[in-house]
């Protein structure tokens, strides 16, 4: 993080003068971001209130506002943000862009269980990496909900092969052949 240094100081109530806002006006260039200033300063100002220094600053005290009027200082926390931001935007796009076959819920005796459900009629050598690309989607989907989410590819040859009175007895078929096909 780009402003860790010695100050010390108490967390301050108050605005947190021009220096935040500036700040934040170049994050939002920086980022290439079309506008938002109401919604980001806010962010901004809790970053360089409690995590920017390494602990809570007071944005009133004489010696962090001087170190925060320094243009190179507010570049380099607006690139900091900036590069966070696009990490952020790059995540959740990618997220957004995956439609999976089947999404189910599933009714247990601990609550709900999300499902991503991917069918397959024949599996090619990337069906393998695939498969890994849909596990780290719903681990991001995961993290980004604070809903956990499974996975599951069920095989045509699985799917085709019984008629099944459950989704539970779908899955254990599934995990029978997926078992059988390792072995």
């Amino acid at each position: 993080m780009p402003c860790r240094t010695g100050w010390s100081g108490g967390a301050s109530s108050r605005a947190g003068g021009t220096s935040t806002a500036s700040i934040t006006n170049k994050t939002i260039a920086t980022a290439k971001l079309p506008g938002g200033l109401a919604d980001l300063f806010p962010i901004v100002r809790q970053y360089v209130l409690q995590r920017c220094f390494g602990k809570v600053v007071d944005l009133e005290d004489t010696k962090i506002r001087d170190y925060l009027r320094a243009v190179l200082v507010q570049e380099g926390i607006a690139n900091y943000l900036a590069r966070k931001i696009a990490e952020l935007t790059a995540e959740k796009r990618a997220i957004g862009f995956y439609y999976p076959d089947w999404v189910a819920v599933q009714k247990a005796r601990n609550g709900a269980v999300n499902w991503i459900i991917e069918t397959k009629d024949r599996i090619w050598d990337s069906t393998a990496a695939k498969d890994a690309a849909i596990a780290d989607w719903r681990k991001k989907v995961s993290a980004q909900t604070e809903t956990p989410w499974r996975y599951k590819r069920i095989d045509q040859f699985v799917f085709g092969a019984g008629n099944f009175p459950t989704f539970t007895d779908l899955l254990t078929a599934a995990d029978q052949r997926t078992q059988a096909a390792s072995t």
